[in-house]
């Protein structure tokens, strides 16, 4: 099967993909599942699949579909815990472009550092296969609460995950680090790192291909970092 060239569902801004002209959905295939996610537009994504309907029948999640260059793909997405079924197909090993978010870590308080983005990987030309598929769907970590010596302290996000039928090969990713905080609670590692709070402070490592680590603090009072993303790390 030819490598198709897909919307690009993951980069518009306020602009909704059904609405886009043919000219503005065409992406290098490089970028057919890339972009940046905004915060009022793509923050439920947290399990995604793509696919040309020609060749798969599924259902499963929120379904929406994409017309491109005369072919139509259909979406499902997942931001609670779902199962996707594939019920037919109509050639031997039709593709998926498979995207999966772990929930963020939380940010702390007390001079706090941010958490990290939850792991993110995106997966393309995915063989199907007949049978069901299990998103579980990690959540956000909290943020400060009351930690060992009274110093609040907040939690690392939880992974997210797809399993398939036998043939399929589990993708998983890990939950974001929480942001550390002054003098007391460490940030942690994660998909993406949690950045360091307070002074001098290290962030943590992000996984590779995940993510990215958090930012480290300035020596001296009263400083803080940001979380490590799936782009760059924190600052």
């Amino acid at each position: 099967m030819a490598r198709r060239r897909l919307p690009r569902v993951f980069g518009y801004r306020g602009k909704p993909p059904e609405t886009r002209t043919d000219d503005e959905l065409n992406t290098s295939d490089k970028e057919s599942l890339s972009g940046k996610f905004t915060s009022e537009e793509d923050n439920a994504f947290k399990t995604f699949l793509l696919y040309d309907v020609s060749y798969i029948v599924a259902t499963g999640g929120t379904t929406q579909t994409y017309t491109e260059n005369g072919k139509n793909y259909k979406s499902h997405t997942f931001t609670s815990t779902g199962t996707f079924i594939v019920s037919s197909l109509g050639q031997t090993s039709p593709e998926l472009d498979i995207l999966v978010v772990a929930g963020g870590g939380g940010s702390d308080g007390d001079v706090g550092g941010g958490g990290g983005a939850g792991g993110m990987i995106v997966s393309s030309s995915v063989n199907a296969v007949i049978g069901s598929y299990t998103c579980s769907i990690g959540g956000g970590g909290g943020g400060a609460s009351t930690g060992s010596g009274g110093y609040p302290k907040a939690s690392s996000g939880s992974g997210s995950s797809i399993s398939g039928p036998t043939g399929f090969s589990t993708i998983s990713t890990t939950g974001g680090g929480r942001g550390g905080n002054y003098n007391m609670n460490t940030a942690a590692s994660g998909g993406s790192g949690g950045g360091g709070g307070g002074s001098g402070q290290s962030g943590k490592s992000g996984v590779s291909g995940q993510g990215n680590s958090g930012g480290n603090t300035s020596s001296g009072c009263c400083h803080s970092s940001g979380g490590g993303g799936k782009g760059s790390s924190g600052g």
